[in-house]
């Protein structure tokens, strides 16, 4: 199959048709839009924004988590920003592993845990829905966004979409296609989606990505969606007529996608329209060409060029690292390590000491390259005597025999070979997966 083809398939109008989308057929595809066209084409409505007359952008789902002591500071906002007061909401039971749910008449959420007992008492949730930003509009959704990241919100999900409506538009056909030959980039699964019910297409689309992944892609026809449960003579949309490609992106990435929104009270248009334009195609990509070359020495596809217009400077989401420290360190420990050290310990009746023993083989301290930042900055708080042991660090202090394990860690030379032996690192991503890896039945 020759590496300039340019995947020209259109989306069928009957089930027969349809079905051939996995071998490609004739035709052509409708123009797409260039997402950085002047400023003049950008045309706002309530919950989108128009890019050129086929094509729209929005975000479609917002999800935030905060701290419990900003509760009512929320209800504030909400009041302030849409309008809306507390007595509206409708209690209901919790989702997410929270107790409690207060939910608004137009589908607004707050999820939280009442009188902090129970999981996740500390924390909250506040979500909206596509619909609900519909409802509210996408700007004081954005505002919204804004002012909870201000109050130390941060997103856990958002939903972002690019709605394209025409005629046999055909980019689903498209990239299942690139995805069949191998010429899918940055993503690594993909899985076509088609149902057919009574001899009727009823759902068609394609996924990028793992569901459980911070970047999912979903490429669906939006119309038959619509027209789901309608007779033939019902329905409003024709196949291929409404396109959407959206983006969930969760963890880290949402979060640093929110703080991208989040930078003023009211971004512009142009703004909202490059954030999520950058996001949409910063994590996916189809490159023809042998896949040993480096990305940028492979060929864009040409249904792709063309789909996302004269885009340049588009990219991945970039996670900020935190610097971890002693008193995030000791943090981590506290709510992640001794738990699940404990729990080992209860289940498989060994001492902890053991556990940490047998975790332990193998394993050697920092050399002194390797001794900054983490390592350092506990010995120098521990010289100044201002570590604070929290519960149920005060033992794990005096079993490992904390003052010379510091000194073993900033002294230790390595003169052995290297090969074999697995060192520490600034994250202890080891320490997780000894946890839930090692074989304790193999010890007696």
């Amino acid at each position: 199959m020759p590496s300039e083809m340019l995947f020209k398939t259109n989306t069928k109008s009957n089930i027969n048709q349809a079905s051939e989308h996995r071998r490609g057929g004739s035709g052509s595809a409708a123009p797409a839009a260039d997402l950085c066209s002047s400023p003049h084409v950008i045309r706002a409505t309530d919950h989108k924004i128009t890019i050129t007359d086929d094509q729209s952008i929005t975000i479609d789902w917002m999800r935030w988590s905060g701290t419990m002591t900003r509760f009512k500071h929320v209800f504030v906002l909400l009041e302030e920003i849409f309008g809306i007061k507390e007595n509206e909401f409708t209690d209901k039971k919790g989702i997410y592993f929270y107790e409690n749910m207060l939910e608004h008449p137009s589908g607004l959420k707050v999820i939280y845990t009442r009188d902090g007992m129970g999981r996740n008492s500390e924390s909250m949730v506040v979500e909206m829905s596509g619909s609900v930003i519909q409802h509210f509009g996408l700007r004081d959704s954005l505002k919204f966004n804004h002012y909870l990241y201000h109050s130390g919100f941060k997103f856990t999900r958002c939903d972002v979409a690019l709605d394209t409506v025409g005629e046999n538009i055909s980019i689903i056909d498209e990239v299942t296609q690139a995805c069949d030959t191998g010429y899918m980039c940055k993503t690594r699964s993909y899985e076509p989606k088609i149902s057919v019910s009574s001899d009727m297409l009823t759902a068609h689309g394609v996924n990028l990505g793992s569901r459980s992944s911070s970047i999912y892609y979903r490429f669906y026809d939006k119309g038959l969606e619509q027209d789901q449960g309608l007779k033939s003579s019902q329905r409003k949309y024709e196949v291929g007529e409404w396109i959407r490609m959206e983006l969930e992106i969760k963890q880290e990435r949402a979060v640093e996608f929110g703080l991208i929104v989040a930078r003023h009270e009211s971004p512009t248009d142009e703004a909202i329209v490059e954030a999520c334009k950058n996001v949409l195609f910063g994590h996916v990509d189809f490159r023809s060409g042998d896949k040993n070359l480096s990305l940028n020495d492979r060929k864009r596809c040409v249904f792709w060029s063309e789909f996302i217009g004269t885009a340049k400077n588009i990219d991945r989401i970039k996670i900020s690292r935190t610097k971890t420290t002693a008193d995030s360190h000791m943090k981590w420990m506290k709510t992640a390590v001794i738990p699940c050290l404990l729990s080992i310990e209860e289940k498989l009746k060994l001492p902890i000491n053991r556990i940490v023993e047998i975790m332990s083989r193998g394993c050697v301290p920092y050399f002194d390259l390797h001794a900054r930042p983490v390592i350092y900055d506990y010995h120098q708080k521990y010289l100044k005597g201002e570590l604070d042991f929290v519960d149920g660090v005060d033992d794990i202090k005096q079993s490992i025999q904390y003052e010379q394990l510091v000194d073993d860690c900033l002294n230790y030379k390595v003169e052995s070979d290297l090969h074999d032996v697995v060192y520490y690192n600034e994250n202890y991503d080891y320490i997780k997966r000894s946890i839930l890896n090692v074989d304790f039945n193999s010890y007696e």
